[in-house]
């Protein structure tokens, strides 16, 4: 654990059509219970299906089986 006074920061990428993008630096952290977080997380959900469902239409991912009785599956 850090003690007050420790400096933290963090640094994103994003890796988009396979060139790396960023840093992107937050300038604030979200904290549990912020009334926007679920709606944070339902926007990036949303994205990621439809960049999932794009790279499945355009032969990137293929659906996959667990075993021989189960339904093909892509993502969870």
């Amino acid at each position: 654990m850090g003690h007050m006074g420790d400096i933290q920061t963090f640094e994103y990428h994003i890796i988009f059509n396979g060139d790396r993008i960023g840093p992107i630096t937050p300038e604030r952290d979200l904290r549990q219970g912020f009334p926007l977080s679920p709606y944070l997380y339902s926007i990036c959900d949303e994205g990621l299906s439809a960049i999932i469902k794009n790279h499945e239409i355009i032969g990137k991912l293929h659906r996959a089986k667990i075993c021989c009785t189960a339904p093909l599956i892509i993502h969870l």
